[in-house]
């Protein structure tokens, strides 16, 4: 395991405990936590005496109250310098968007010639940033950042962990896969997911009901029609065309959804079946997919599900939808036995928000990013309140969120890391807020013309590039762009300067303002909705 920052060897949190497991709350508890192992040793109601060992540790109270980390089952990482994109329009399917010419002037090229810069100078600035982003709204474990280079690929290990190498030996990594499965390739597929625990699919993406996203769903139907590639170790991303059919299918081999509503209604004005899904059985997690369509972090898309949950008749309790990102997620990526719960045996993966009163699963749900209180992965405090980070030792970067005084607890580079990430995160915001407004002139004298896509594959004369890294992108495979099928686009012809993200809603004034502009396929109520709880 890599070095970490000082901590103390044996510790208790004191506060509220939401420990979902089996519904269970303690008003006012304490959670011992052995840093050693990084693991959970008991947990407790304040009055009763420590456990062995911990007779003299030192009791933290956060005044507030500890859930399990939360867990996104869907992310871009990659993308999420980037603000939230005025959809054009309502789209029916994900092979649409990507060809409207502002997806390549606002997301596309921007993203890719940051993070396939040769000189590795904004490559570790993106990973501290939306490391920080995930931190900074409670989340442990994310989804989706993979580097590449030279012959080599990456799945990268930092702070927050990594769903597809979580770094535990009691963690199995996930597998992602953004690509559809190929006509053909189902029997394939299905070899594929009865040798991995959990395979997370993008599936579907598209208006309800649309052909060609449900055509995405029958490729994965066995080439004789004996059986589908369906089994309990497919997440299925999106699925938003399905129909009750498919979810049955689903269904009858196990699978789960991943759903991420945000993005659906923005891009497509639908969302996934949930109501079906759920009277069905089907197991749910939620993802906020990515910054330019999605929420800006797990805490947005938890108020956005609240608020589809709410118009839809009460789909969700607010206990269901805190488990989609604790305990269900867990379940979903074989983790149930680890982590997702405030247990015993457990690693300690938590979070702790601010406050202790209300309904404690509400509490959550009505949480912006000033009311994070304290993150803790595998026992050591990464961000939180600055008055209780440090009880836990020096390096601390302070930050203010929400005009409240916090701080970040940093892992320093390892071995483990092929990229360089002892950066501070104020140096990184002010590379990328440099970057971003330099796109232009960094796209024109990009290695290849500014085709858009910067690659690793050798120097001027062709030499190998030695140990140069780059974000794996789901659609850099091209040079040239193609608007609508027209003639080819270069990015260095349609460059402009655009703004770096803010990492939290909370401290972006921007950011309802440009929510509320989307187009009248986005339902009121959640324009509305999202202003009232911010």
């Amino acid at each position: 395991m890599p070095p970490q920052p000082p901590v103390l060897p044996r510790y208790g949190l004191k506060g509220a405990i939401v420990t979902m497991d089996a519904g269970l709350v303690i008003a006012d508890g304490v959670v011992y936590i052995d840093a050693g192992t990084g693991k959970i040793a008991a947990v407790l109601s304040a009055d009763a005496p420590p456990p062995v060992g911990f007779e003299t540790a030192p009791i933290v109270n956060t005044r507030g109250t500890i859930y399990p980390g939360l867990i996104e089952l869907h992310n871009h990482l990659c993308y999420n310098t980037l603000t939230l994109w005025q959809v054009p329009k309502a789209w029916d399917h994900r092979d649409q968007w990507p060809n409207h010419p502002d997806y390549l002037r606002l997301i596309r090229g921007p993203a890719q010639t940051l993070g396939a810069d040769r000189a590795d100078v904004y490559l570790p600035a993106i990973v501290r940033y939306v490391e920080a982003k995930c931190l900074m709204s409670g989340v442990t474990a994310t989804q989706g950042l993979t580097l590449r280079g030279t012959n080599t690929v990456a799945e990268f290990r930092g702070n927050v962990r990594n769903v597809e190498n979580p770094g535990h030996p009691d963690l199995v990594g996930a597998n992602a896969r953004i690509g559809d499965v190929k006509p053909g390739e189902a029997g394939a597929f299905l070899a594929q997911l009865q040798r991995e625990t959990c395979v997370l699919l993008h599936l579907s993406e598209g208006r309800r009901g649309d052909d060609h996203a449900l055509s995405r769903f029958d490729r994965l139907q066995l080439a004789d029609g004996s059986g589908w590639a369906i089994t309990p170790a497919l997440a299925g991303i999106h699925g938003a065309a399905l129909r009750e059919a498919e979810l049955e299918l689903m269904r009858a081999g196990g699978a789960a959804l991943v759903w991420s509503p945000t993005s659906n209604l923005l891009l497509y004005g639908t969302t996934a079946d949930v109501a079906t899904a759920r009277a069905k059985g089907l197991r749910i997690g939620l993802g906020p997919d990515w910054a330019p369509s999605g929420s800006k972090n797990l805490l947005g898309e938890l108020k956005t599900a609240r608020l589809f949950s709410q118009h839809n008749g009460g789909l969700f309790s607010d206990e269901d939808l805190v488990a989609l990102v604790t305990r269900d997620a867990a379940d979903i990526l074989g983790w149930g036995a680890a982590v997702g719960r405030v247990k015993a045996g457990q690693i300690a993966d938590l979070m702790v928000i601010r406050t202790r009163s209300g309904d404690p699963y509400a509490r959550l749900l009505k949480s912006t990013e000033a009311d994070i209180g304290l993150v803790v992965i595998g026992g050591v405090p990464r961000y939180g309140r600055k008055s209780l980070m440090t009880r836990f030792g020096a390096g601390l970067e302070p930050w203010k969120t929400g005009g409240r005084a916090q701080a970040f607890s940093f892992e320093r580079a390892t071995p483990d890391n092929p990229i360089v990430v002892d950066l501070s995160l104020r140096a990184a915001q002010d590379l990328l807020t440099d970057g971003l407004q330099r796109l232009p002139e960094l796209a024109t004298n990009a290695p290849g013309g500014g085709g858009g896509f910067l690659g690793v594959a050798g120097g001027p004369g062709g030499e190998a590039t030695p140990a140069l890294w780059r974000l794996d992108f789901d659609d850099d495979t091209d040079s040239a762009f193609f608007a609508g099928g027209g003639a080819a686009v270069k990015y260095k012809d349609v460059a402009v300067a655009v703004a770096l993200d803010p990492l939290t809603v909370v401290d972006d004034p921007e950011y309802l303002g440009r929510f509320s502009r989307q187009l009248d396929h986005v339902p009121d109520y959640l324009r509305q909705g999202l202003a009232d709880l911010y």
